[in-house]
């Protein structure tokens, strides 16, 4: 939400007018969500109640009420994991961290704040967020303005709760705690003494660079800077290049669950390339002539072997008990397969984008649509068809046939059902949700 700091002082302005102007103002903005209800399809049953629902006092009670769901703050909780129920913060950062170390306190001051909380309330941060006569509401709430207290109601009593409703929006947590989802750090302080940190991710930060990188890639000015350097002519303007950078997503197909500002994202998160330059030996060639990489590229390497012979032996041994102990050991192995599929895979992802549609290759799409999306970026009915396609089930259940496959065993009698593929299917699918589905873009 916009800065809360109080306006030098000037003429005093006649707070029956501005009342009336904010009052105009909430009016309109609730006519304006009245109308978008109505235009939902199948909503025309319920006109009556929501014509009720919308009327001045009863939406603003429940505001009201709803904004002790919602919280400002600058580092969130929810990215840890969406459900995730620790406390998030507002904290401008530490300015005895100095200028050599990049943080929210590089951000000098002007800070983008972030909103947390039901996604179901978000609308009451909408509602705050309305500007008259140069201050937000919520503004105006924090400082207990007398002209937002006769808009609201005509009985002091309750705008003055409702005032202190929408104000507290931008108080700390009054209890903070953290939470079994939330990343948390044993730090010793002494002999046997430790701190539990919980690391907090700054969205206010993640939403600077989010921009800037953004502004420096596809704002106007730099597409005609970069289409002047194409065309070797000269340029006023800067071109800022971000080589190997990746594009993390927080939320899925619902980033609003996470915060306000990783709405205005769409759920993406910048992390620049802070390796130093190696030496890369190996460079992978395009897997053509095959329909699957499991099978013939994947399952044959040295490594992947081992773990899938361990994995086997284990289940084997533990194969006339079901215990939490024996299924975390199982998920143990599968996690470490995973692991190097998706270290498998980031070769195939670098390649020039379009190999996939080679003459020669044959792989399934659903596995073409994980080793090459940057045909995206060129190619709109594969871009298409990769959004239609729900891949990650896809490629999911191709990896539990796979492992399935290469578990079994007749000289040892071992032999797997579709409840083991559901496994190993759940397993990769969870562990998509976590890790960046785009590639590092090179300019």
């Amino acid at each position: 939400m916009p800065s809360t700091q109080p306006t030098p002082p000037g003429p005093a302005p006649d707070t029956r007018d501005t009342a009336a102007t904010i009052r105009a103002t909430i009016q309109s903005f609730l006519q304006d969500r009245l109308k978008a209800a109505l235009a939902k399809p199948g909503f025309e049953a319920k006109r009556e109640e929501l014509i009720a629902r919308y009327r001045y006092a009863t939406w603003l009670a429940d505001a009201a009420r709803r904004a002790a769901h919602i919280r400002q703050v600058t580092h969130a909780d929810s990215f840890t994991h969406p459900a995730a129920g620790g406390s998030s913060l507002y904290a401008p950062g530490n300015e005895a961290a100095g200028p050599h170390l990049i943080g929210t306190h590089t951000l000098a001051g002007v800070i983008e704040v972030d909103v947390v909380g039901h996604a179901g309330a978000m609308d009451v941060y909408a509602f705050l967020s309305l500007t008259v006569a140069g201050k937000t509401l919520f503004g105006r709430a924090t400082e207990s303005d007398p002209a937002l207290m006769r808009a609201l109601s005509s009985d002091p009593a309750e705008a003055s709760a409702w005032m202190e409703a929408f104000a507290a929006v931008g108080s700390p947590d009054p209890h903070p705690a953290s939470h079994a989802l939330t990343k948390q750090v044993f730090w010793p302080v002494g002999p046997g003494a430790y701190h539990l940190l919980a690391p907090l991710f700054s969205s206010a930060l993640a939403h600077c660079v989010w921009t800037t990188i953004n502004d420096d890639r596809w704002s106007p000015e730099a597409k005609l800077a970069r289409a002047a350097r194409k065309n070797q002519e000269w340029h006023p303007d800067e071109i800022h290049d971000y080589p190997d950078f990746v594009t993390q997503r927080f939320g899925g197909s619902k980033p609003q669950n996470i915060s306000v500002l990783n709405t205005r994202r769409h759920g993406e998160n910048f992390l620049l390339s802070s390796l130093p330059p190696a030496p890369r030996p190996w460079q992978a060639r395009p897997p053509l002539r095959i329909e699957s990489i499991f099978p013939v590229r994947f399952g044959t390497r040295p490594h992947v072997r081992v773990l899938v012979d361990e994995l086997r032996d284990y289940l084997i041994r533990m194969s006339a008990r079901n215990t939490i102990d024996i299924r975390n050991a199982r998920a143990a192995f599968t996690r470490q397969i995973i692991d190097a599929l998706a270290e498998f895979a980031v070769p195939f992802q670098r390649l020039a984008p379009g190999w996939t549609a080679l003459p020669d290759c044959r792989l399934h799409p659903i596995e073409g649509y994980w080793l090459d999306p940057g045909r995206c970026s060129f190619d709109p009915s594969f871009a298409l068809a990769r959004d239609l396609a729900d891949w990650e089930a896809g490629l999911s259940h191709r990896f539990a046939n796979w492992l399935n496959a290469a578990l079994e065993n007749d000289d040892r009698n071992f032999h797997l059902n579709d409840r083991d593929h559901q496994v190993w299917a759940d397993a990769l699918a969870e562990h998509l949700q976590f890790l960046p589905t785009e590639v590092p873009v090179n300019e």
